[in-house]
Order: structure tokens, then sequence, then C-alpha cells
């Protein structure tokens, strides 16, 4: 089975979970044994905008916690007490704060902007 995600219909993302998980086999394209060569390989339309958009949020959720870890580790090394003591505090605000976890918030992010132009 292969599903092309970039090409599943907008409403889609609108309808609840029993529905989606009823009409997504109607998408899915399979094939007894193997694909034949080259017929996976359609290419997906993007555009400048949505490439653009999509390598910004990569390198915002990649690049931002890694830029935190060096910079928390200069401020530990070479920082004021003030500046080590709001590192730490920080650190340990992101650490454990809690991640939105409601079936509202996953539906938004579902069908928002950056979560289609990753796909």
């Amino acid at each position: 089975y292969c599903l092309d995600v970039w090409a599943i219909p907008p409403e889609m993302y609108t309808l609840t979970n029993e529905e989606r998980k009823k009409t997504l086999p109607t998408l899915h394209r399979h094939h007894k044994g193997p694909f034949p060569p080259n017929s996976l390989t359609t290419p997906s339309p993007i555009t400048l905008s949505e490439e653009v958009t999509a390598i910004i949020m990569l390198l915002i959720i990649i690049g931002g916690p890694l830029l935190w870890i060096w910079s928390t580790i200069a401020a530990l090394l070479f920082g004021s007490w003030k500046i080590r003591t709001a590192a730490v505090l920080i650190s340990t605000i992101l650490a454990y704060h809690p991640l939105p976890s409601s079936p509202e918030f996953s539906e938004k992010a579902m069908a928002s902007t950056y979560t289609q132009c990753l796909y």
C-alpha cells in the first residue's frame, strides 16, 4: 500500500477520526506484489513559498533545541551567575512544561499551513 500524503484533499483534515479511517483506504494505491518500476515517482507539486516555509520551520524545530543546548553550555561555562541561573531556570521550564494534548489542538495542527507544507 502507498499513500501520497501530499495528494490528500484538504477536506480530509476537517473529518473526525472515525470518518478519516473510513475514507483513507479509498486513497491508498495498492498492487499485488511489488509496485512496477517508476510507478511511485510522481512528483508532488510544491511552490517556492511552501518550500521556504518548510525549510524555515524545520530550522526552527530542529535547529532551535541544538542552538539552545550549545548556548546553555556556553552560558554555564562563560556566563555570569545571573546568566547561568537564567539558563538553568529556562531549561527547567522548557523541560517540564506540558505539551498540548487536546483533540482540538491536534485537529488544528493537522490542518495548519505549516503541516501541509511539510507534506
